[in-house]
């Protein structure tokens, strides 16, 4: 049984900064975007960089990533 607050997901909350706001990202970057080092970054899903935009990512910046579902026909 997982301990995640994100369901059968990963990162588990535990992993998160307490002391920091939580960013959950579920669409493509469509415009030039900063993640910054003061929140906690969590991919939800696959995406991606779109329309010449430009992802920067301050030093520092931690990233989660949940666990891809395989059984969704958009995610080959």
């Amino acid at each position: 049984m997982s301990s995640s607050c994100f369901g059968n997901r990963i990162p588990p909350c535990n992993a998160l900064n307490p002391n920091k706001s939580t960013v959950l990202v579920f669409n493509d970057i469509t415009h030039d975007t900063v993640w910054t080092s003061d929140k906690n970054w969590v991919i939800m899903n696959r995406i991606h960089v779109i329309n010449n935009s430009v992802l920067a990512i301050e030093e520092g910046t931690v990233i989660y990533a949940n666990s891809p579902d395989y059984s969704d026909p958009r995610n080959p």
